[in-house]
């Protein structure tokens, strides 16, 4: 009893050790992933990613965790409202558009500039869902009835979302690819929101040096990322110049907040 309650505690120390390695990883990578998207929608290559903050990956890893335990408790909550509701159009709602919803919900934040095939998407399942039945089961009177059909000609050993977590708690192999997965998606997401971060950004440094204007794109260690700025179109060229955050008091490097209308946007690469 002795050796199997030791056995037990190194197992369960180990897999504490492994997870919290894995949220370290998958901290980095989301958030080299978000400046990778960042980044890129001004044309700067991986070059320029030499560094990434541990407030950064602190970030990352904070946000990742409350989205999924907001989302998980969202659902929870929401499948238990219509526990005992016998309506076929609840228990439609309840078992496809709950997930949905609550998969919307948390991905606003990330996907704005996507919310029209968000809403295209969620049409089709409306129509999936509520409308196909009619013509599937014409022969079936009545509109609930149909409902009924489509209910009852699910699979009983479908997939479910409590033998989903067994399985992930219990198979080896399921628990490999939903990490793979988290990984893959969480570098997705990030990356999209970056690059979505960076096109609605309108608020910039400027510095204005032998005639020419120059805005801060983002800093990379000591350093920052700038560009040349053409204010007339509102782009910046693909000429990235880094230059030290720390200036001299008698030669100060003057920046200038400005509020740019639209954003930026960046001039094609030239092709050689």
């Amino acid at each position: 009893m002795i050796e199997s309650k030791e056995s037990k505690e190194n197992i369960n120390w180990l897999d504490s050790s492994i997870l919290i390695a894995l949220v370290t990883a998958l901290g980095y990578y989301v958030a080299y992933s978000y400046k990778k998207g960042f980044l890129g929608y001004y044309g700067i290559t991986d070059v320029f990613l030499n560094q990434i903050s541990i407030t950064s990956v602190i970030l990352s890893i904070s946000i990742m965790s409350s989205s999924i335990f907001s989302a998980y408790t969202f659902y929870l909550n929401a499948i238990a409202i219509f526990k005992n509701e016998n309506n076929p159009l609840v228990i439609i709602f309840k078992n496809y558009f709950v997930p949905l919803l609550t998969i919307v919900f948390f991905s606003i934040p990330f996907f704005k500039g996507n919310l029209v095939y968000i809403f295209f998407l969620t049409l089709f399942i409306i129509v999936w869902l509520y409308i196909i039945p009619i013509f599937t089961y014409w022969k079936v009177k009545g509109y609930s009835n149909k409902l009924r059909k489509k209910l009852d000609k699910r699979d009983p050993d479908g997939f479910t979302l409590e033998k989903f977590l067994w399985l992930v708690k219990s198979v080896p192999s399921v628990k490999f690819m939903v990490v793979i997965s988290i990984f893959l998606l969480g570098s997705s997401v990030a990356n999209l929101f970056g690059n979505s971060k960076a096109k609605s950004k309108t608020e910039y440094m400027l510095i204005e040096k032998k005639g020419g204007e120059y805005l801060v794109i983002e800093n990379s260690g000591d350093n920052f990322i700038i560009a040349p700025l053409n204010s007339k179109n509102k782009t910046i060229k693909q000429e990235f110049l880094m230059i030290d955050i720390k200036s001299d008091i008698d030669k100060p490097t003057i920046y200038k907040k400005v509020i740019i209308d639209g954003g930026i946007t960046s001039s094609k690469a030239k092709k050689y």
